[in-house]
């Protein structure tokens, strides 16, 4: 799928590499100043649950405490190492469509509000985005009186409302947010990838392999 960095993070998916450079990716990057990162964004998203503000045409910089649906859902992925453009209807087009019967944590689902925005078609209109759980459960900012909240998925799947569902980490694949070192130049998951490859020889050997 690949990912592009957000400020000094990136996510890795390590099922895009080979199987041989799969094996000693991690403690390679390690060795070389990247650094793990623990970032889940269901987590990330449910720690802001009554504490961010809700305001309409906010900066996205302003995230995590001032946020607007899609400012937030780019907030949360950012700091997985994943970037997000700025609108709902940009964000839709990201990642895998997903079919509601197969939702799962970390999905994005998309819904139609009070002013909708589209790309071709006027009719598949949405304005406002949050994150499904694993609980059955969307977290998303609301509103200005509500903020970020946690509510039953049911509300969204309303056919009159629901506008899909995208996935930004492929069902079964290994994905690590790393923080990436000062001596790495890195833009996209990629990047890392080639970084890789090109030290995978080198590592081997210093192993005796």
């Amino acid at each position: 799928m690949g990912y592009r960095a957000v400020g000094s993070r990136c996510a890795l998916d390590f099922d895009e590499l080979t199987s041989e450079a799969r094996e000693h990716a991690h403690e390679m990057l390690v060795s070389l100043g990247f650094v793990k990162v623990d970032a889940d964004p269901v987590d990330l998203a449910r720690s802001r649950v009554g504490h961010s503000r809700f305001v309409k045409r906010v900066f996205p910089a302003r995230a995590p405490h001032e946020v607007n649906c899609s400012s937030f859902m780019k907030w949360v992925f950012g700091r997985c190492g994943i970037w997000l453009p700025c609108l709902a209807v940009q964000q839709r087009e990201m990642g895998q469509m997903v079919a509601p019967e197969e939702m799962a944590a970390g999905d994005l689902i998309f819904v139609t509000a009070r002013f909708n925005l589209y790309q071709d078609d006027p009719r598949d209109g949405l304005g406002h985005v949050g994150i499904v759980t694993g609980q059955r459960t969307v977290i998303h900012a609301k509103g200005a009186t509500s903020g970020v909240v946690e509510e039953k998925v049911e509300r969204f799947l309303a056919p009159t409302r629901f506008r899909g569902l995208r996935r930004l980490v492929a069902p079964g694949h290994r994905v690590v947010t790393y923080e990436i070192p000062d001596s790495a130049f890195v833009e996209t998951s990629d990047d890392i990838k080639w970084i890789v490859i090109m030290n995978l020889g080198r590592f081997q050997a210093s192993l005796g392999k």
